[in-house]
């Protein structure tokens, strides 16, 4: 998951408060109580409020109590303005010409708790950035989880993707692995199968992070086992890809194609028996799994490039499920002269055994 470090860096740049607490329009006890929220200092700030300041006094460019104590990270004096019914219909003005709700800015303050706050008095969940980006879309990829489950309860666009990667909130908590807020998302009917500029779908990350209650999860849901990436690599290709076992398993109870064949003719077992995925290749191997499929470009087998890797052991596996010892690829290369040629003495003795030759 890539990260869009420029973007963070100019949100951060461009929250700074436009104000002046001091304006000749604020009153002296307006102006000590803006000036209490930005230095900290609680007891001014509690004693100005019980003499009638308004909690929703505002500064010079309109941004409210409330949003100076967010931008200041005041965790109490939120809440303080929140029991006071200080208004979350409000909005943060910085540098940046795009206001930006309370919510989100404390999620770009990375303050959850005060976001959470403001999520349960009533702010608004669907306002969005200059990104067009929401706070759950935000909340997700930040792993704010308890933040995420309200703002999915408050009912926001919950298949809201960004510009540039396409990834949805159901995407990054796959991603990261977050059950709970998988399993919210799900519950609230998100779209199981976009995919992102990549053809990921949430399944498809899910089973190459190797997070198995995601993907059954997301299987128990409905999720299309037939839908590929750029490189027509279905979620049981990237499992066996990273040999993650228990994914491989939920996904062959599923139903899973065993035999698909990514955009060079490569199966999943081609590509577990090359990265050394034992426990992966015997459960291919037990669900009937072709071991014998060739690749399209060199015409390698699964034996080939266990033997090129040196996987004695999945070399073993391969020969007494069926493979064929002395198979030649495109070059006329067979597994034992791969074997040696990579200097792999116990792969190529493996070979050796059961008749290989090169």
């Amino acid at each position: 998951m890539r990260c869009s470090c420029w973007l963070i860096l100019f949100i951060l740049f461009s929250l700074v408060p436009a104000g002046d607490t001091n304006a000749a329009d604020l009153s002296e006890k307006e102006s000590d109580f803006l000036d209490s929220i930005q230095y900290g200092n609680m007891k001014d700030f509690q004693k100005l409020l019980k003499k009638g300041v308004s909690p929703n006094t505002t500064d010079s460019s309109g941004n409210s109590a409330l949003i100076l104590a967010i931008y200041h990270e005041r965790l109490e004096m939120v809440r303080i303005l929140l029991d006071a019914k200080a208004s979350v219909d409000v909005a943060f003005h910085g540098k940046d010409p795009h206001p930006l709700s309370p919510v989100l800015l404390a999620i770009y303050q990375k303050v959850p708790d005060v976001a959470l706050m403001v999520v349960q008095a009533g702010a608004n969940v669907n306002a969005k950035d200059e990104k067009g980006l929401t706070a759950l879309w935000w909340a997700s990829q930040d792993g704010y989880t308890d933040l995420a489950l309200a703002l999915i309860h408050a009912g926001p666009d919950i298949n809201i993707f960004d510009s540039d990667e396409h990834y949805t909130p159901l995407m990054m908590a796959s991603i990261k692995g977050n059950g709970p807020l998988a399993a919210a998302l799900i519950e609230a009917k998100a779209e199981l199968n976009i995919q992102d500029k990549d053809k990921y779908t949430a399944l498809l990350w899910a089973a190459q992070e190797g997070h198995t209650a995601v993907v059954d999860a997301l299987l128990k849901a409905g999720a299309d086992l037939k839908l590929a990436n750029k490189k027509d690599q279905t979620a049981m290709h990237v499992a066996a890809i990273d040999g993650h076992t228990e994914v491989v398993r939920s996904l062959l109870r599923a139903g899973a194609d065993i035999e698909a064949k990514e955009y060079q003719g490569v199966t999943p077992i081609l590509f577990a028996a090359q990265d050394g995925h034992l426990e992966v290749v015997k459960l291919l191997i037990a669900a009937k799994a072709n071991v014998n499929v060739i690749a399209m470009d060199m015409r390698n087998t699964a034996l080939h490039v266990a033997a090129s890797h040196g996987h004695a052991d999945v070399i073993l596996a391969l020969i007494e499920a069926g493979a064929k010892v002395n198979a030649k690829n495109l070059i006329g290369s067979t597994p034992l002269k791969f074997a040696v040629e990579y200097n792999h003495p116990d792969a190529a003795e493996a070979l050796k055994k059961v008749g290989g030759h090169e």
